[in-house]
């Protein structure tokens, strides 16, 4: 691209030449509030227009954002199996009972006196005791990896939004004052930055392996 024709410089290494630079890091370390509606804009609003305003914010952000929340919910508690508290002593007991299988399997072994019926319990017995050592290892691999990718916080941070919202749809769809309805408005577009704010945290602190 010919410079001298755009009237731009070219970029330097690792400069950003968007028009609105990103500062992720400084996003999040902020926190963003809900403000007030001016009084002022709250008496100018016509009160003929306030349902169709309220309507259109309902569809366009709370109906979209619901959905979205309970699409991620529903798909979290699908995998419900892999946080369930049983699932420990399951992997656990399961890694002894393989191991006394495999004592079993070899004291069997050693009293078989056909030579290959020996080595078919004893090998039985090398792979009873592979699996014994194998579960506790894949049921912290499972561990790990969940743990890794924040299922079970995205779940509870998903369920929780839901609430918040559906709660707060509802208080926007009975209001017919202008000033309490942008108040609801401001709390709506706050919890959802917070939720961005919040993802974003975790991406920023993520451990990318």
């Amino acid at each position: 691209m010919d410079v001298r024709k755009t009237g731009s410089a070219p970029a330097r290494a690792g400069e950003d030449r968007r028009p609105f630079p990103l500062k992720l890091d400084a996003l999040a370390r902020e926190e963003p509030v809900a403000r007030l509606p001016d009084p002022a804009v709250c008496a100018a609003v016509d009160g003929n227009l306030l349902p169709v305003l309220v309507s259109f914010y309902s569809r366009a952000r709370f109906d979209t954002q619901i959905e979205y929340f309970q699409r991620t919910v529903e798909r979290e508690g699908r995998s419900v199996f892999f946080t369930s508290r049983l699932l420990a002593p399951f992997f656990l007991f399961g890694g002894v009972v393989f191991v006394l299988t495999h004592l079993v399997a070899e004291w069997v072994a050693r009293r078989m006196a056909d030579p290959s019926a020996r080595e078919a319990w004893s090998r039985a017995g090398i792979f009873l005791l592979a699996v014994s050592a194998m579960l506790p290892a894949l049921y912290a691999g499972i561990r790990t990896w969940r743990s890794a990718n924040e299922y079970s916080r995205n779940a509870a941070r998903a369920k929780a939004k839901l609430g918040a919202l559906t709660e707060l749809k509802k208080a926007l769809l009975t209001e017919k004052d202008p000033c309490r309805a942008f108040t609801v408005l401001s709390l709506a577009e706050s919890l959802l930055e917070a939720e961005q704010r919040e993802w974003l945290r975790l991406m920023l602190e993520a451990e990318w392996f």
